[in-house]
């Protein structure tokens, strides 16, 4: 019998695999943490600036040990920060993410927002897609366009997880 990655291999069938994994195995899926410790009412913000070519998907979420709100928004008023460097998550691969990602980006305001949510204390990690119980959502990003990751703690000493996983499709 052929061996194969696809496993299991029946005779007569074709092995498919996640489109997902496909991209990952393609090293064109990455990995970008942020994580902060922040004050009552103290914003976290993760700004995305996609490159004019190529289509990028994102999955992400936000995670705190104690309580807040959190907006993904579109076209925000915000600017610089700190680079935040993606991982490929296929560490056989030496192609680097083209997505300009940044935390302790400067904020005037949120622009158009795309979804809002809460965070309880402890209460895992949230969508990025807010509505989505099984953490597959996505988002197809706009070329040329700035998006923005805000959570805005309820509590003293909340520690804040941002983990984006944008991939593209070529």
């Amino acid at each position: 019998m052929p061996t194969s990655r696809f496993e299991p291999v029946e005779l007569g069938t074709r092995p498919t695999m996640a489109f997902g994994t496909k991209q990952t195995m393609a090293g064109l899926s990455f990995v970008a943490p942020h994580n902060v410790s922040v004050g009552t009412a103290t914003a976290v913000t993760v700004l995305i600036s996609t490159p004019a070519a190529g289509i990028y998907h994102l999955r992400g979420q936000v995670q705190a040990d104690k309580a807040g709100t959190w907006t993904f928004s579109k076209n925000p008023n915000t600017s610089g920060g700190t680079a935040i460097t993606a991982a490929n998550a296929n560490q056989q691969s030496t192609t680097t993410d083209t997505l300009t990602l940044t935390h302790t980006a400067t904020y005037v305001s949120a622009g158009t927002v795309l979804v809002n949510g809460l965070v309880g204390a402890d209460t895992g990690p949230v969508s990025l897609c807010a509505d989505d119980a099984n953490g597959d959502g996505e988002w197809i990003l706009a070329a040329s366009t700035l998006y923005l990751v805000r959570f805005v703690a309820g509590a003293a000493a909340t520690n804040v997880i941002v983990t984006l996983r944008p991939w593209r499709e070529s």
